[in-house]
């Protein structure tokens, strides 16, 4: 029963019958596997026991993210980074997005990222003089509507993710990953840097070899004020934040990674972190009178949250219904084999369970596998350093995978911007394989050197 109670919420979940929000699916396949008895109140306790820190962390990033957004930090951010001109080469354009993704990914995790970038690049866009642009005209007529602000948009989406690797604090995978395996901040840190490296460089060299059909030689941007400028044009953030500002926001993040290092040590939790730094914030820019907390209430996504618990509910189901044997003979079958093809095989099979499951209740699922292997601690963290880079960088592969992506989607739909399934689901392919790859090769490294 658990089984079908899965699949049917999946089901709906990507069909959207009756176009009721996701979080109603999820939240009804949660009732069904309760209410028939698959999972009990013990088992809706262990989950939440399990997921509190991530969920709570997700709340805090989003109105970290949210804050910080309110008082002008990412614009401030997006034109230290970006030429004071009013024209710029594509290319260079194109690299210099993807690193301001990556920094802020790492820092205000996918999730915050999907929320404050999206709008920003819509800003920026706005401001383009179409009427110097040349008209492009893609070879393969399926992707006739893509213009440059959806390869754009594509771009935030999946670095967003795949940037996303690098700190605890960056993907909720991670914070549940940490966790359940007892990884400090600075150890996660190193494992992780060279994947991270690795993930971008291919990245930018991969996504601009798929995407360069779509977009013209240079940019032009209207003459009223210089590219630098007309990232302070986004409309949630119309603060041009002041140096007393911008240094309390360098300090707080300061703060924030100090605490996240020092608070391992005392058993405090990451999300009390979270939302010490938030509450600092959102005072500081009510003080100001840049946020209203009504509006703020407004934007904070919380139905992702009530998505997210339902899921791993449902999913907690199929674990009961002997999931996780299933997995074990999976894994079982790996284990004499050399670190390196257990590292690829962990990362691909995650990879494909996180896009149809989506990664947070695949990343549950795999954890609670590989806890209960015989094997070393150090062996056990390099297995689910690889389950977790499949996790996210394989859960881009569907809209699903990711809560980054479904925030992203959202965004979108209040622009009426539209991206098909397939096209999609083409990019994703191609980019996922290449960096996924390429990142579990630099995990293999990385446990070479640190191991």
């Amino acid at each position: 029963m658990g089984y079908i109670i899965f699949v049917a919420t999946i089901f709906c979940i990507y069909m959207r019958p009756f176009k009721l929000p996701i979080w109603v699916f999820s939240t009804l396949g949660a009732m069904c596997v309760y209410s028939l008895n698959v999972v009990s109140l013990d088992n809706i306790a262990l989950v939440w026991e399990i997921t509190k820190p991530s969920t709570l962390a997700l709340i805090g990033l989003i109105l970290f993210s949210l804050a910080f957004e309110k008082l002008g930090f990412f614009s401030h951010l997006a034109s230290y980074i970006i030429p004071n001109t009013h024209c710029i080469q594509t290319w260079k354009f194109f690299v210099l997005l993807i690193i301001l993704g990556s920094i802020v990914s790492m820092v205000f995790a996918n999730d915050g990222a999907i929320l404050v970038l999206t709008p920003l690049v819509l800003a920026l866009f706005n401001k383009i003089d179409f009427s110097k642009q040349k008209h492009i005209t893609p070879k393969i007529k399926f992707f006739a509507s893509f213009s440059p602000l959806v390869v754009f948009l594509l771009l935030i989406s999946f670095i967003s993710d795949f940037a996303s690797n690098v700190f605890i604090i960056s993907n909720l995978t991670n914070i549940i990953t940490a966790e359940m395996f007892k990884i400090s901040f600075l150890h996660f840190a190193m494992m992780m840097a060279l994947p991270q490296i690795f993930g971008i460089f291919v990245f930018i060299i991969i996504a601009w070899i798929c995407f360069r059909q779509f977009l013209p030689h240079t940019l032009h941007f209207k003459p009223d004020t210089p590219l630098s400028d007309n990232v302070n044009s986004n409309p949630n953030s119309n603060h041009k934040p002041s140096k007393i500002t911008l240094a309390l926001c360098y300090i707080l993040i300061i703060i924030l990674f100090i605490g996240i290092t020092l608070g391992q040590h005392y058993g405090i939790e990451l999300y009390i972190f979270l939302f010490g730094i938030s509450l600092i914030a959102l005072i500081y820019a009510k003080a100001l009178d840049l946020i209203q907390v009504k509006t703020l209430l407004k934007e904070t996504p919380f139905s992702v949250v009530i998505f997210s618990f339902g899921l791993f509910v449902v999913v907690f189901g199929v674990k009961n219904a002997g999931f996780l044997d299933t997995m074990q003979i999976i894994f079982d079958s790996i284990d004499l084999a050399p670190l390196l093809m257990q590292i690829f095989s962990v990362g691909i099979f995650s990879s494909l369970g996180s896009s149809i499951i989506n990664n947070l209740p695949m990343v549950l699922l795999g954890n609670l596998t590989l806890q209960s292997f015989e094997l070393n601690s150090l062996h056990t963290q390099t297995l689910a350093f690889a389950h977790l880079l499949g996790c996210n960088i394989g859960s881009k592969l569907t809209p699903l995978g990711s809560l980054a992506t479904l925030l992203f989607l959202l965004k979108l739909k209040i622009y009426n911007i539209k991206i098909s399934l397939l096209q999609y689901i083409i990019f994703a392919f191609i980019l996922v394989f290449f960096v996924l790859l390429v990142s579990l090769f630099g995990l293999w490294i990385s446990a070479i050197i640190f191991y």
